[in-house]
């Protein structure tokens, strides 16, 4: 019973500084998810450190949760008609992203000298192209997520534990990964998108 109060005071702490989070994504030029993502990591081990001991446990729940969020968000989206519309490029998107993703993880780690079991496995992590978060950078009052992180390190962690012999490869170049892909790759998306809007006005397209 004594850890119930320890429990909820956290999650209490934690929702007030994501909230805190959101608001100030919303006066700034970072996407919201670059902004969690570093205030996620000033909380945790690497910076302040000022979690409790016990939040190893939530691991393996908050990553099925941010992965059942996932699902959810993402379908909420998906329409007869949208799918009618833009089914075909959306397909081609899909499967190039998936392919390509996991073929240059793979190949890039053949060629930095990584076991090829470690290569094949963060090959398949590679994909998980964190579609909420793509949501949240185009629509920028919509919620926000970082389920690509959770199945990483998730994925990263149960990898570790059925082969400890390369725990000390997986675990830094999982998370180091992650890192920079969140940091770098929600910036990007926007500008992107920015570009390509004022395309559209420069050619009379925009609204």
């Amino acid at each position: 019973m004594d850890e119930i109060p320890k429990i909820l005071i956290t999650l209490g702490g934690l929702f007030l500084l994501g909230l805190f989070t959101v608001l100030l994504g919303r006066q700034t030029f970072l996407p919201r998810v670059t902004l969690l993502l570093l205030s996620g990591f000033a909380i945790g081990p690497s910076g302040f450190d000022v979690l409790p001991d016990f939040r190893e446990d939530w691991f393996p729940v908050v990553t099925n949760i941010a992965v059942s969020m996932v699902g959810f968000l993402v379908g909420h989206h998906l329409t007869l008609r949208s799918l009618k519309k833009r089914g075909k490029p959306v397909l081609w998107i899909s499967i190039g992203e998936v392919v390509g993703a996991a073929t240059a993880m793979f190949l890039g780690h053949i060629l930095m000298g990584f076991p090829p079991e470690v290569a094949l496995l963060l090959a398949g992590i590679a994909p998980a192209s964190d579609p909420v978060a793509i949501i949240d950078v185009i629509r920028v009052d919509g919620h926000s997520s970082l389920p690509q992180a959770g199945v990483t390190l998730g994925m990263a962690l149960l990898a570790s534990q059925h082969l400890p012999e390369l725990k000390e490869v997986i675990l830094p170049v999982a998370i180091g990964s992650t890192i920079v892909f969140e940091l770098i790759g929600p910036v990007m998306t926007r500008k992107a998108l920015i570009k390509v809007g004022e395309g559209q006005t420069h050619n009379g397209m925009g609204t």
